[in-house]
């Protein structure tokens, strides 16, 4: 098993800093057929000094259940692909080691030039479906004929439950100028499936026509218990205006399914607006289907930041979530509101640059709801849980200085303690500086080298 460090510093249009990507990628030894993409290269694929120079050339000859891996570069293309593979970024795919893989160093970027859909999965899609490690930017889905809808401008997925992850989806739309018209994820459109959207960020991206406009970054028609977590959805939009219009879902819009279960995503700055009046469902709009909204963050929405259409007996479980400078935090029917939900600022590093990570007084830092978490990384590629109960929001708490067990940005004697006191243990545990599964004496030996640091 090979292991690679990546550092990713995102940034959204006009230069704001989105996020703060750390996280580590894993490649497996699993036998598999390797396909290899370096942009301005003539060769058939076979090694990374005779690759492929496009990546849907890599798509066209790779067999099912195959792996392609692009390196570093932007590619000028609209993806279409047929048949379950792994299309990998983020590879140096030059010098000593073309394999190294850091989708912060080695950004690999899918730009549509706002001629279509960037990508297109147009089959049944199973889990072994994997998109990791891409820019997609500037796709621009728009009808393909009269009183037809735009749908997907990023992605866009016919059926299935393929794997998206660790992308930034950023100035992706769906465009309807059209009468009768809709325009329908700007970033994602699932038309049904269960998806396992995690990991990435969605910047920018919107759905605008001038009658109705469904989810600015991702649209799923009949979910499938589809699972979006640890996800960061800032300042996407739905809009529509004109004599009947209707605008939903600035990030996230869920149309009937069996469910959706929603974890650990941090929603900014999201909205749905209507002749330029903000609509209910900032972040996330649903119509008859269940959802499980959990451990999420949701900040400076102008409206309801969850707007749910509970018929059927459907309902919207929403509990252990932080609401804060929301005009409305949920409105509709089949809301059920759980008592562990709370009403503070989270206490982001610094939104004003767009870091979306917590501070050590966080209140959102140690207040989720753990039995739900089945993965075990967050968007910065840390581990989910650190402290035993996991943080809520896309990001879990991390100290910024090593050996500051208690996170109150001190190295001092508390810290030293917390490591004497839990000497020996195993597991996941703060005291645990160096990361190594056990408290020990190099644990020990981190703190009284930092000993005053940051104090």
């Amino acid at each position: 098993m090979k292991h690679s460090r990546a550092t990713l510093r995102i940034r959204a249009a006009k230069g704001v800093c989105v996020a703060l990507f750390l996280l580590t990628l894993s490649a497996s030894s699993i036998a598999q057929p390797v396909y290899y993409v370096r942009a301005g290269a003539t060769g058939n694929g076979s090694s990374w000094a005779n690759a492929f120079g496009s990546i849907q050339q890599a798509i066209n000859a790779a067999p099912a259940n195959s792996e392609i891996r692009v390196a570093q570069g932007t590619y000028n293309e609209r993806l279409s692909i047929s048949r379950n593979i792994e299309l990998k970024g983020g590879y140096a795919g030059t010098g000593p080691n073309p394999d190294a893989r850091d989708i912060g160093q080695y950004q690999t970027i899918i730009d549509a030039q706002n001629t279509g859909t960037a990508i297109t999965i147009n089959h049944n899609a199973s889990d072994r479906m994997l998109i990791e490690g891409f820019i997609v930017q500037n796709g621009r889905a728009t009808p393909a004929r009269q009183f037809e809808d735009a749908y997907g401008g990023g992605l866009y997925l016919y059926s299935g439950s393929p794997v998206i992850r660790y992308n930034w989806f950023r100035n992706n739309s769906a465009l309807a100028t059209g009468n009768l018209q809709g325009a329908n994820g700007g970033a994602i459109f699932v038309y049904e499936g269960a998806p396992i959207i995690e990991n990435n960020i969605f910047s920018f991206n919107s759905a605008t026509s001038s009658y109705e406009s469904s989810g600015g970054a991702v649209f799923i028609y009949n979910s499938a218990d589809a699972q979006i977590r640890n996800n960061l959805f800032v300042g996407n939009s739905a809009s529509a205006s004109g004599r009947f219009p209707d605008a939903s879902g600035g990030a996230l819009w869920i149309y009937e399914g069996t469910g959706a279960d929603i974890y650990n995503n941090t929603f900014v700055g999201n909205q749905a607006v209507r002749n330029n009046q903000q609509q209910g469902g900032s972040a996330i709009w649903a119509y008859v289907v269940n959802l499980d909204i959990r451990n999420n963050i949701f900040a400076g929405h102008q409206a309801a930041s969850i707007f749910h259409y509970g018929d059927d007996g459907t309902t919207a479980n929403i509990d252990y979530n932080c609401f804060f400078n929301n005009s409305v935090n949920a409105a509709g029917s089949g809301i059920v509101l759980g008592s562990n939900n709370i009403y503070q600022d989270p206490q982001f590093v610094d939104s004003g640059a767009g870091d979306f990570r917590l501070r050590a007084s966080s209140p959102c830092r140690n207040a989720g709801d753990t039995s739900v978490v089945n993965w075990t990384t967050d968007l910065a590629g840390n581990p989910r849980v650190r402290e035993n109960v996991v943080d809520i929001g896309a990001y879990e708490f991390q100290p910024a200085q090593p050996g500051d067990v208690d996170g109150n940005g001190c190295v001092n004697d508390q810290d030293l303690l917390q490591v004497l006191l839990n000497f020996g243990q195993t597991g996941n545990n703060p005291a645990d500086v160096d990361g190594n599964g056990v408290v020990n004496d190099q644990d020990l030996l981190v703190v009284l080298l930092n000993f005053g640091q940051g104090c």
